[in-house]
């Protein structure tokens, strides 16, 4: 059995005196028994085939395994980079800081001193040891206590005195590692050490005196 068939869209038409296409309505073209149409040409792109997903049909999303794993090597190449900032930076620090510690290692004081000789002239007169080293205010706390505590107990007084013996020592070896800055002994510093307790038995000289004339006056006039 032949067919004949739509000029539009396709359909077999079984009956040969069919006048218009059961399938879309359009008037027949008579055609070739058993030689199908071909289908119109247009410019327009063919409708999608496809149909339109129902109402209520639940949509199914797929998690995207492809960004997730991208974020996650994004993270990891992230914290890595923030990992090795830090630790260059930390080894950076700690190179700067064992720099600095040779350098001052290396660095020579600008003059030398002699300890054993700090030392001696802390052991004739306190204090003088320290004024040696340039430390002036220091020279002159050991000379007023050591002293003051042979005045009032021999013992203090001593203790004091060997304990400045050993402060000039090690002062003097301080400055010259490099430890403390190094200070120069000035030439006023040193007088006023000298002149200061010579200053001050002659006021107390005076002082006696001046008590002891009136004092003895009044024990000739009785």
């Amino acid at each position: 059995m032949t067919y004949n068939y739509c000029p539009n869209c396709g359909n077999k038409i079984e009956k040969s005196d069919a006048v218009i296409c059961t399938n879309c309505g359009i008037p027949l073209k008579k055609t070739p028994y058993g030689v199908p149409p071909q289908p119109p040409k247009s410019d327009e792109p063919a409708a999608s085939t496809t149909a339109p997903p129902a109402a209520d049909a639940e949509l199914v999303y797929e998690p995207q395994t492809s960004g997730s794993s991208v974020s996650s090597g994004s993270s990891d190449t992230q914290s890595e980079s923030k990992n090795t900032e830090s630790t260059t930076g930390s080894n950076t620090s700690s190179q700067n800081k064992n720099q600095n510690k040779g350098q001052n290692q290396n660095q020579k004081p600008a003059g030398e001193k002699i300890p054993f000789l700090s030392l001696i002239l802390s052991f004739f007169w306190p204090g003088l040891g320290q004024v040696y080293n340039g430390q002036f205010w220091r020279g002159m706390a050991f000379a007023i206590a050591v002293p003051i505590g042979y005045c009032f107990l021999i013992f203090p007084g001593l203790a004091i005195q060997i304990y400045g013996l050993y402060d000039a020592y090690t002062q003097a070896e301080k400055m010259n590692k490099g430890e403390i800055p190094f200070a120069e002994a000035k030439l006023w510093e040193v007088l006023v050490f000298i002149l200061f307790p010579i200053l001050v038995a002659a006021i107390v000289v005076l002082a006696f005196f001046m008590f002891m004339i009136p004092v003895g006056m009044m024990m000739t006039t009785f």
